[in-house]
Order: structure tokens, then C-alpha cells, then sequence
């Protein structure tokens, strides 16, 4: 439930700059004020959502310290420290260009191209940096071939392009984009004008929050295609049948998945009102636990140090 709560908050804070600066082109270009107020409240949401995000990873650190067979400190402690300095300094920048992309809101609102740098540069660098750190770290402890280095620069940059890290951050980045759409959806309903041109508005920017949530949802079974044929045999197997509760855990994501297509396109094509909204975050966040649940099942039962691309005898 700690790990899910972390991956909705860091998935918002971290594309929900993107697009915040979207939605603040579009207000522009169509004089749309209501647009440009979901706009700033998606970046609130977003620096909000990541302070939420680094509390819970830090709680998440508090529980793999207690256990003495954490796999997530042992790839840790494998990670340069420069590595963790640059993430430091990632996540000053992160918040400098929020700061500033909120603090100049109205000084820069003759200036949209202007204004909107500073989203784009802090959803881009949370994105690129933070979900590859984060994978490699859950990788390496696996990976017999990587036995007793040290994870810095070349090898670093090698694991990034190997499909079994490069397709868990695809799969992050989708999920993003997915949580974000969402929580547009969202912040477009809450608002309380009941103006007829208020009411196309919201409906115009639930659909907009729609399309994106669910382009990134209909993308995630080929993301998750390509993760399953570069899962380390053992997990593969477990969760194609071999292992029950990990099948049937896959098996419930699947279904919430559908659901959440079902009330994303209706969004989509009815623009649903405040109800089925607030129905498909649900939907949502059923799905990141389910996923979250899937994965933290599947790291328990594959956890004996092997290279990936080893098969168990008989497989």
C-alpha cells in the first residue's frame, strides 16, 4: 500500500508539469481563462504530489532498513555515490523551476513560451532521472554478471538501453502520463462555476484528461508485453501460472485495467460528470496497487541473484 501511495504521488509530480504547461499553450491560444486555471492548480497538485512522493519513499526506506534481506538497500549500496548526489541535485532543480514556473504565473502570462520552460524542464528531469535510477537499483541485486561492481558510468549507461531496465521505465512513464490525465479529470470537476460556458469547459477538459490517461493506458499492455519476454525466468514463470497468488494478483490488474479503459473512453465520448470521474481515479488507483502488489510479489518469490537471462531447469 506505502510503495502504490509512492508511485501515484512521484508518477503526478513528475508528469503533471507537462501537462500543466499543455493546458497553459492551450488556455493561450483559445483565451481560455478556465483552462489556465486548471493549469495552475494541475502544477500545484503536481509540487505537492512530489513532497507527498519523497515523504513516503523516505517512509519506504524506513521498512527496507528494518529488514536485514532487503533486496532494495543491497542495490543501493551498489549505486555510486555520485549517483545520489546528481538525484540530490535533481530534486533542487526539480522544485527551483516550480518555484519559478508558480511564482512568475501572472508576470509571464503575455509570455506562454516563456512561461512554460520551466514545467517542461522539471516534469523532463524528474522523468529521465528519477524512474532509471530507481530500476536499476531494484536490477542489480538480480544480476549475478554485476556481482561486486560498482554501478557508475559506463555500466550504468549500458544497463539504461538493456530491455529489462528500459522497459520498467517505459512502463513508469505511462503510468505517469496515466495519473496525470487522471488528476486533470479531476481538478476539471471540482471546479464550482455552474455558468453554461463554465459546464463545457469542465466537460471540454475532462475529455482532454481522458484522451491522455487513456492513450497512455492502451499503450501499457505493449510495455508490459516487452517487460513480461525480459522478466528473469523465474518471475516469468510465476506469474504465467506457476505461482498462484502472483498469477491471480497479474490477473486482477488485467481486469481493473479493462475497467478503467471502459470508464475512460466513455469520459472520453460522454465526458462524464463529477460521478464517473471520480469513479475512474478510483479505477486508477485500483490498478497502480494491484500492479504495485503484482511486482512486490514477484521481487519475493525471483529473489535469488542470477542473470536474467539464465532458465531454470525443466523451463
Amino acid at each position: 500500500m506505502l510503495f502504490a501511495a509512492h508511485l501515484v504521488a512521484v508518477n503526478l509530480g513528475a508528469a503533471g508539469p507537462l501537462l500543466s504547461a499543455w493546458l497553459c499553450l492551450r488556455a493561450r491560444r483559445r483565451r481560455d481563462h478556465a483552462v489556465r486555471g486548471i493549469a495552475y492548480g494541475l502544477a500545484i497538485a503536481s509540487v505537492g504530489a512530489a513532497v507527498l512522493g519523497m515523504v513516503l519513499g523516505g517512509l519506504l526506506l524506513l521498512v527496507h532498513w528494518y529488514d536485514s534481506q532487503s533486496l532494495f538497500l543491497r542495490g543501493m549500496a551498489r549505486i555510486a555515490p555520485s549517483r545520489y548526489i546528481n538525484a540530490l541535485v535533481e530534486i533542487v532543480f526539480y522544485f527551483a523551476m516550480m518555484a519559478v514556473y508558480v511564482g512568475l504565473w501572472r508576470r509571464l502570462e503575455a509570455k506562454p513560451l516563456l512561461q512554460v520552460i520551466p514545467a517542461i524542464l522539471a516534469g523532463t528531469d524528474l522523468l529521465f532521472h528519477f524512474p532509471p535510477l530507481m530500476v536499476v537499483i531494484a536490477t542489480v541485486p538480480c544480476r549475478a554478471d554485476l556481482s561486486g561492481a560498482v554501478i557508475e558510468g559506463a555500466i550504468f549507461r549500458r544497463l539504461l538501453v538493456e530491455p529489462e531496465v528500459a522497459s520498467r521505465v517505459v512502463h513508469s512513464w505511462l503510468a505517469s502520463l496515466a495519473v496525470a490525465g487522471c488528476a486533470t479529470m479531476v481538478l476539471a470537476v471540482r471546479r464550482a462555476d455552474a455558468t453554461e460556458a463554465a459546464i463545457r469547459q469542465r466537460r471540454a477538459l475532462v475529455r482532454w484528461g481522458a484522451g491522455v490517461a487513456l492513450g497512455a493506458t492502451l499503450l501499457q499492455p505493449f510495455a508490459g508485453i516487452w517487460l513480461l519476454l525480459h522478466l528473469r525466468p523465474v518471475a516469468r514463470y510465476a506469474l504465467l501460472g506457476g505461482n498462484g497468488a502472483g498469477t491471480a494478483l497479474l490477473a486482477a490488474g488485467l481486469a481493473a485495467s479493462l475497467a478503467l479503459i471502459h470508464l475512460l473512453l466513455g469520459a472520453l465520448l460522454a465526458s462524464g460528470g463529477p460521478r464517473r470521474v471520480f469513479q475512474t481515479a478510483l479505477t486508477m488507483l485500483l490498478v497502480v496497487g494491484l500492479m504495485a502488489a503484482t511486482l512486490h510479489h514477484v521481487k519475493r518469490i525471483s529473489h535469488t541473484p542470477g542473470p536474467s537471462a539464465t532458465k531454470p531447469n525443466g523451463t
